[in-house]
C-alpha cells in the first residue's frame, strides 16, 4: 500500500478538520458511547473514530486498538474518504489495495475492515467511523445501516463542537462591540462618531434616571420593539417592554440571594448593579404588538463625575438565532442519545414489545409532546394502536381500532411511498372532516406522523400527538422522527429474522439429532455383520488365493477392499455423530503436549512420507482433551495425504487475538482453489477420486463439528501449487498468553 491519494480538495478538507479545535483532544463519553455501539452491534473487537490530519490517521475514539495514531498512508480511511462511501473489505489480504498495507502483515494484521465516512455539510470528509476484525468476515444489511447511522451520529457530534465555538466567537465579538457602544454612551463630549455607534448599532439602548424612568431610547430599540422614542421616553421599563412573570422570578430569586425583599419591578434589574456595577442576564423583550423575542441584557450604572449614580444603561441583543441554534444542538445531541440507546436496546433484547414501548416513551420525553403512540395499519386501512405513551391528564389510545374511510388506499398509498405528515394545526389545516372528527375525538390539536417500513414494505405509523395547543414541527423533529422510525424497521427485520433464524435452527438441531442417531445406529448395527462378511472374505482370501484363476483372486481383492473401507466409513461416521453426544467436559490443557499426543499416533506416517514437522509454543486452553488430539490428528494427516513432489514441511503455530486463540496447521503441499474453502468442511464432500487418494470425505467435517462445538470458527486459505493453512479458534476462557 503505497503513498495514499489525496482528495481533490485537500487543503480545504484539512481547514476544515483543524477549525474543529478536536486534534489531540482527550477522549469524550458523547463519541467512545458510538465506537463502543459500533462495535456491539457489528460483533469486532475493534472499533474507530478516525480523523484524517495532514500526514496522520488520528484517534478521537478508540475500541480494542491502543495507539492514538497511525500514518495516514498505511490506513484503509483514505479509499473511503475517496469514495464518500461505505467501504467493505471482506478479507484485506485477497484485495489488491490493502494485501500489502502493514496493518494487514504485521501487527495487529487485520482482515476485516469496514468504515463510514464522516462528511460534513460542505462537502469535507473528515475521516470515519470504521469497524475491523482480526479474521475475514461480512456484515449483514442491518449491521451495515447501523454503521452508516452511527457514523450521522458521530458527524452530528463534530457539527455540535463547531456551532459551539462558532457560538462562542460570536458572543466574544457581542462582546467587544457592547464595551464600545458602552464607552461612547459614558464619554463625557459625544462626538460625531460616537453618536453614529449609538444610532447604528445593531443593539437596544436604553438608558433610565435613578428610578427607572426611562431618558433614552436608539433607533435600534425602536425598529426592535415596535415603539417610538416619543411613546417610551418617561415611562418605566419594567412596565412596558418586560414579561412580568419573568420580573416577579427574579425579583423571587434576587430576595434569597441578597437577604432582603425585592419587589417585583425595577430594582430586580439594578439592585445588583448598586453593589457590583454590571450585570449580565437573559430576558423576553416584549414588542408592542404583543410579540416576543429574547434578548442578552447588560446593564451598568451611570455616575456623574464625583462618582456618584446618575442612572442606568441596558444594552439588549437580540439572542433569538443563538436561542434557536441552542435548542437545535441540544435537540441533535438528545437525538443522538436516543438513537445510540434504541439501537443498543433493538440488539439487545430483540423483543419487539419492548423495542416498541422504550421508542414511544423516549420520543415523548424527548419532543415533549402529550402523546405518542405506534399505530398497526393493514392493506385494508383498519389498525390498531399496539404501544403508546401518554402524559398525564389525557386519554389513552392502547389497543384503539380504527376502521374510517380516511385510512382508505389512496390515504396509505402515500405512507407505503414514505410519506411523512404533518398538521402543525388540526383547525386550520384543512383536513377531511371525517379526520378532524377523529382527531378532536383524541383532542389532537397537532401531529407528527411517520411511516415505519420493513424491508421497503408498509408496516404502520410512528405518531405524535400535542394536544394542549397547535405545534410547528421543526425540520430537525423530522429529520429525528424519521431515523427512529428507521430504526424501528431494523429493529422488526431483525426480529423477523430471529424468529426464522430460531425456527430454522430447531428444525436443524432436530434433523441433525435424527441423522445422529441414525448414524450410530446404522453403523452400530452394521458393525458386526460387517464384521463377519470381512472376517470370511479375509479366510477365504487366505485359503484359497492361487487356487483359483487370476479372476477370482482379482474378485476377492476387490470384496477385502471393500469390506475394509466400510469399516472405515462407518468408524468415521461414527465418530462424526458421538462429537456432540459424546464429547467430554472441557478442562485447561495444554496445547503443545496435545499436538505431541497427535504426532504420536501419526509418527509411522509421518515417517512414511519423510515429513518435517515444527512447532511454535501452544497455549494452554479450555478444551475437550480428546477431541482436540483428534482434531490436530486429522489436520495432519489432510497434509501428509495431500503433499506434492518436493519435501513435505508442516507447521503448528498460535496467536492469541481478542478473547480468542488463533491456531494455524500450514503446509506446503499441493493446496485447493479458493472456490471449494467451504465445501471440504462438508460431509462426503471430495475433490479427488479414492484412486487418486484415500478416505472418506469425513475427516474436516469432523474437524469443523470439533470446532464449533468449543465455539470457534475454522477455515482454509490456499491456492494450487502453494500448501493450505488451516485456521482455527478456540474461545480464550482463561483469558492468558501462550
Amino acid at each position: 500500500m503505497g503513498q495514499a491519494p489525496l482528495p481533490n480538495n485537500e487543503a480545504a478538507r484539512v481547514k476544515a478538520l483543524r477549525q474543529l479545535s478536536i486534534l489531540g483532544t482527550a477522549p469524550e463519553a458523547a463519541f467512545d458511547d458510538l465506537t463502543r455501539l459500533a462495535a456491539y452491534i457489528c460483533q469486532v473487537p475493534i472499533a474507530l473514530v478516525g480523523l484524517v490530519d495532514g500526514d496522520r490517521l488520528w484517534f478521537k475514539s478508540k475500541v480494542g486498538l491502543d495507539v492514538s495514531e497511525i500514518s495516514r498512508d498505511e490506513t484503509f480511511c483514505t479509499q473511503v474518504m475517496l469514495q464518500a462511501d461505505l467501504l467493505v473489505v471482506g478479507d484485506a489480504q485477497q484485495d489488491e489495495r490493502f494485501a500489502n498495507s502493514p496493518l494487514v502483515q504485521a501487527d495487529p494484521a487485520i482482515r476485516f475492515y469496514a468504515g463510514a465516512p464522516l462528511i460534513t455539510a460542505e462537502g469535507y470528509g473528515l475521516g470515519t467511523l470504521c469497524v475491523l476484525d482480526y479474521v475475514p468476515r461480512q456484515l449483514n444489511s442491518a449491521q451495515l445501516e447501523a454503521l452508516q447511522a452511527l457514523a450521522r451520529q458521530v458527524m452530528a457530534q463534530l457539527e455540535l463542537r463547531r456551532s459551539l465555538a462558532e457560538l462562542t466567537e460570536t458572543r466574544n465579538r457581542s462582546n467587544d462591540i457592547l464595551e464600545s457602544i458602552t464607552d461612547a454612551f459614558l464619554a463625557r463630549e459625544t462626538t460625531l462618531l460616537q453618536q453614529a455607534i449609538l444610532d447604528g448599532a445593531n443593539y437596544t439602548i436604553i438608558s433610565t434616571d435613578i428610578d427607572g424612568t426611562i431618558r433614552t431610547f436608539n433607533r435600534a430599540a425602536e425598529r426592535m420593539l415596535g415603539y417610538s422614542a416619543d411613546e417610551v421616553v418617561g415611562k418605566t421599563t419594567p412596565l412596558l417592554i418586560h414579561d412580568l412573570q419573568e420580573v416577579e422570578q427574579r425579583a423571587r430569586e434576587l430576595s434569597e440571594e441578597l437577604g432582603v425583599a425585592i419587589a417585583p419591578g425595577f430594582e430586580c434589574f439594578v439592585a445588583k448593579i448598586r453593589a457590583d456595577g454590571v450585570e449580565e442576564r437573559e430576558w423576553t423583550y416584549i414588542r408592542k404588538d404583543g410579540s416576543r423575542f429574547p434578548i442578552l441584557l447588560s446593564a451598568t450604572g451611570l455616575r456623574d463625575s464625583n462618582g456618584n449614580l446618575t442612572g442606568f444603561l441596558g444594552i439588549g441583543s437580540d439572542i433569538s438565532d443563538r436561542k434557536q441554534a441552542e435548542e437545535m444542538l441540544k435537540l441533535q445531541s438528545l437525538r443522538s442519545q436516543l438513537l445510540a440507546e434504541m439501537s443498543l436496546k433493538i440488539r439487545q433484547s430483540l423483543q419487539l414489545d419492548e423495542i416498541l414501548q422504550t421508542t414511544v416513551t423516549e420520543v415523548q420525553k424527548i419532543f415533549q409532546s402529550d402523546r405518542v403512540l405506534i399505530f398497526r395499519l393493514d392493506a385494508e386501512g383498519r389498525g390498531r394502536v399496539v404501544q403508546e405513551a401518554v402524559a398525564p391528564g389525557w386519554s389513552s389510545t392502547l389497543d384503539l381500532k380504527v376502521q374510517d374511510d380516511c385510512f382508505g388506499s389512496d390515504y396509505l398509498k402515500k405512507y407505503r411511498q414514505g410519506r411523512t405528515y404533518t398538521v402543525n394545526d388540526v383547525d386550520t389545516a384543512g383536513l377531511e372532516p371525517c379526520l378532524v372528527n377523529f382527531l378532536e375525538y383524541l383532542s389532537v390539536k397537532s401531529k407528527l406522523v411517520m411511516p415505519i417500513l420493513l424491508k421497503d414494505q408498509f408496516w404502520g405509523l410512528l405518531i405524535v400527538h400535542q394536544c394542549d395547543r397547535p405545534r410547528q414541527w421543526t425540520a430537525l423533529e423530522v429529520e429525528l422522527m424519521q431515523q427512529l422510525a428507521n430504526q424501528i424497521g431494523i429493529a422488526l427485520a431483525q426480529a423477523q429474522m430471529l424468529e426464522q433464524a430460531t425456527l430454522q435452527s430447531q428444525e436443524l438441531a432436530r434433523s441433525n439429532a435424527d441423522l445422529e442417531q441414525f448414524a450410530y445406529v446404522a453403523s452400530h448395527d452394521l458393525q458386526e455383520p460387517l464384521r463377519m462378511v470381512a472376517s470370511y472374505l479375509q479366510l477365504l482370501e487366505r485359503r484359497y488365493r492361487g487356487q483359483l484363476d487370476d479372476t477370482a483372486d482379482e474378485f476377492i481383492d476387490y470384496a477385502v477392499d471393500g469390506a475394509a473401507r466400510m469399516q472405515t466409513l462407518i468408524n468415521d461416521l461414527l465418530d462424526y455423530s458421538r462429537v456432540d453426544s459424546r464429547g467430554k467436559s472441557f478442562v485447561i490443557i495444554s496445547g503443545s503436549a496435545i499436538l505431541d499426543r497427535a504426532i504420536a499416533n501419526l509418527q509411522p506416517a509421518i515417517e512414511a512420507a519423510n515429513a518435517t514437522l515444527t512447532c511454535a509454543p501452544l497455549p494452554k486452553i479450555m478444551a475437550d482433551a480428546t477431541q482436540l488430539t483428534q482434531l490436530f490428528q486429522n489436520l495432519i494427516s489432510n497434509a501428509l495425504k495431500f503433499h506434492s513432489d518436493q519435501p513435505l514441511h508442516i507447521h503448528v503455530s498460535a496467536q492469541h487475538q481478542a478473547d480468542a486463540w488463533l491456531l494455524s496447521v500450514q503446509d506446503n503441499g499441493i493446496g485447493i482453489d479458493s472456490e471449494y474453502a467451504d465445501r471440504i468442511f462438508l460431509i462426503f464432500q471430495r475433490l479427488h477420486s479414492r484412486g487418486e487418494y484415500p478416505g472418506t470425505g469425513i475427516g474436516l467435517a469432523i474437524c469443523k463439528k470439533i470446532v464449533e462445538r468449543h465455539g470457534g470458527n475454522i477455515w482454509v486459505e490456499s491456492q494450487p501449487g502453494q500448501g493450505s493453512t488451516f485456521y482455527f479458534t478456540i474461545p480464550d476462557r482463561r483469558g492468558n498468553s501462550a
